[in-house]
């Protein structure tokens, strides 16, 4: 399954395109170009390029490490940067472009010939020929009900493990947000009052931040200059909105909103946040420029979700009593309300903003209401228990807690006063799938990239299912391996365009020094381009004598290693030349892996004297695990050692090895 899935359809328009650049191509150097802007000057890579009156710029820039900045260096970040413009300098949008970096054997020779191959093998997915990065792939992110995200690849392929991360977030997640540019992924916690922001080049943690209150949901502003967490009130405490701003990574303000905030949502015409307090009725309107409250409505008992229609200006409130309240941005004293059966508890307008689709729990019933006309225009019978909506480019699915089948209605029949839409039910699995002991407002259904597909997470599968709109029954599923996906994220890696139009932009990680092909195929020129890029090795750590070579040994725990119980692991360091006990390791700490990788974590070893270092473990369960024991200080990598050790078996026999 590959994250642009319409790539390989476009293989015929590469008959008679091929072009193939060497080191001889048009080439601007960075390092020379000092004085230019300083977007080029910070470029390590750069190609220019000009294809039927198409101005093509191609970039590398490190975005982490030191030295030279005019050089790729192997461990560095690297944002890849394609420019496309027409004759007139105009940008181009929705170019739809592909890249590949492939690594090259040694003495592996460069041609037109081998770079058509490559693309027609990239592009049609090629198992037998994978490249060494893709950059047209997705990654789905899911949050699990033990404390973790998973990062798992959705593509089927032989061997290997489809999990490339996992993340500990210290704490059961409550609700999430991705930025825009997809590089920062926010979390809630709420038993811990935190919001934990997740880098998502690195898949790590970059921050927290201590909030007063339980958070209930994270929104992003849509200027994206703030940060918005709902936190319930609790002890008599009032509830309220934290803003944050990113920059700095400072809480700037709190607003009071009721003892029961729990759902907000961002004004379109005006710089508005409406904020509902379930507990006393109430809806609080707040500028987000000086986060000052404009007006504090009391909108009656029972509101539990909000929508805002694009389409009418307006932000439309369901209560659990059947209540209906639109509120106007621009005039909010004029509110709107009706009356129906109780039981609702969620609402999505479509994508065009016309129409609201609202959940019934209780009557198993989904309400179209058209903002235009302020009527319920539709209703439509759906499964038990529905709990959320999310929408497709031309479906609208609906979820349910008490069915393991999904229900999806075509977009085009929504709003047909006096016409039933027409719903196609889809089967997600073998429990329910919106059932979940955590329960979370964050979608557990999100449309895949660059398809007409959707990915469903379904906890009590342990798996996230692939539907692919039109078959039967969802194509496949990836699983996340033991653990319970409350919700889903489909996280776009592919060369996209994120914050100016006509430049397509994403991020990888040179894992290796060498000799690389880029290949680049623009279907909307059409052109296929081959580039040599060299990766250099990183620099060995300065010292007086150069770096001293030392040999690290790891030894077998006296007991038996045991699933889910305590363990000590110990390695000693010592200089290979002498053997003399290295103590001066600031840095050591050891990869624990569960072979074939689908589990795995950082552990800081303690220096014990003599040479001696300890981890300790608690290791989730039975099997054979890998340890790679890695220090910057001493220039050790990860992919540098290996030991083994074996859970809840026979112990293995200590074994060394020698690292120059």
């Amino acid at each position: 399954m590959n994250g642009n899935a319409c790539l390989p359809s476009l293989l015929f328009l590469l008959i008679g395109c091929w072009s193939w650049a060497g080191s001889d191509g048009p080439v601007v150097d960075a390092a020379a170009k000092a004085s230019g802007t300083s977007r080029r000057a910070s470029a390590a890579f750069e190609r220019t390029f000009r294809e039927q009156g198409i101005d093509v710029t191609l970039r590398m820039m490190r975005l982490t490490g030191s030295g030279d900045a005019g050089h790729l260096i192997a461990g560095d970040r690297v944002r890849v940067q394609l420019h496309l413009r027409d004759a007139g300098g105009q940008p181009i949008r929705n170019a739809n472009p592909a890249a590949w970096l492939d690594k090259l054997g040694p003495g592996e020779p460069r041609s037109a010939e081998t770079c058509r191959k490559k693309v027609e093998l990239f592009l049609a997915g090629s198992l037998l020929a994978a490249p060494t990065f893709d950059l047209n792939q997705f990654h789905v992110i899911t949050l699990n009900a033990d404390g973790t995200l998973s990062v798992l690849d959705p593509r089927f392929s032989f061997g290997g493990s489809r999990l490339l991360a996992l993340v500990e977030l210290g704490g059961i997640g409550g609700d999430w947000v991705l930025s825009s540019d997809t590089r920062t992924l926010l979390v809630t916690l709420p038993a811990e009052r935190e919001l934990v922001d997740v880098d998502t080049a690195t898949w790590t943690v970059r921050r927290r931040y201590r909030l007063r209150g339980k958070p209930r949901q994270v929104a992003i502003a849509p200027d994206r200059t703030s940060i918005w967490v709902v936190e319930a009130g609790e002890q008599g405490q009032a509830g309220g909105v934290s803003v944050i701003r990113p920059v700095g990574g400072a809480v700037v303000g709190r607003v009071p909103c009721g003892p029961g905030a729990t759902r907000i949502a961002f004004g379109l015409d005006r710089p508005v946040a409406f904020v509902i307090d379930a507990e006393g009725g109430t809806l609080t309107l707040i500028d987000r420029t000086d986060l000052e409250v404009l007006k504090r409505l009391e909108i009656g008992a029972g509101p539990v979700a909000l929508a805002v229609s694009s389409l009418a200006g307006s932000a439309l409130v369901v209560h659990r009593t059947g209540k209906l309240t639109a509120v106007d941005e621009k005039n909010p004293d004029a509110a709107f309300t009706l009356q129906d059966q109780p039981g609702l508890m969620e609402v999505r307008f479509t994508p065009d903003g016309r129409f609201a689709l609202i959940l019934n729990t209780e009557k198993d019933e989904m309400l179209v209401f058209d903002s235009v006309s302020r009527r319920i225009v539709q209703r439509c019978d759906v499964l038990r228990e529905p709990d959320q909506i999310a929408f497709s480019d031309t479906l609208a699915y609906v979820r349910h807690r008490g069915s393991d089948h999904l229900l999806a209605f075509p977009l085009g029949q929504i709003g047909a006063e006096g016409a039933t839409p027409q719903a196609v039910d889809v089967p997600a699995g073998d429990h329910p799938v919106g059932r979940m002991a955590f329960p979370t407002p964050a979608p557990g259904m999100v449309q895949a990239v660059g398809a007409q597909a959707m990915m469903i997470a379904n906890p009590g599968d342990d798996a996230v299912y692939f539907y692919k709109e039109g078959m039967a029954a969802p194509m496949g599923q990836v699983p996340n391996y033991g653990r319970r996906p409350r919700a889903v994220i489909a996280l776009d890696r592919s060369l996209t365009e994120r914050r100016e139009a006509g430049v397509y932009e994403s991020d990888l990680t040179l894992a290796e020094a060498g000799r690389y092909d880029f290949v680049l195929f623009v279907d909307s020129i059409p052109s296929a381009r081959c580039f040599a890029v060299i990766v250099a090795p990183e620099p060995k750590p300065a010292s007086a004598t150069g770096p001293v070579p030392v040999i690290v040994s790891m030894r077998q725990p006296e007991r038996r290693v045991l699933a889910g119980q305590p363990a000590a692991i110990e390695f000693r360091v010592t200089d290979a030349g002498q053997g003399r006990p290295n103590d001066q390791v600031p840095d050591l700490q050891v990869l624990v892996q569960l072979v074939p990788g689908i589990w795995h974590r950082r552990f800081p070893a303690r220096p014990l004297g003599e040479g001696k270092y300890r981890i300790e473990v608690e290791l989730p369960k039975a099997g054979i695990y890998t340890l790679h024991p890695a220090s910057r200080a001493l220039g050790l990598r990860f992919h540098g050692n290996r030991f083994y050790l074996r859970v809840g078996g026979a112990d293995t026999h200590q074994t060394e090895k020698e690292v120059r």
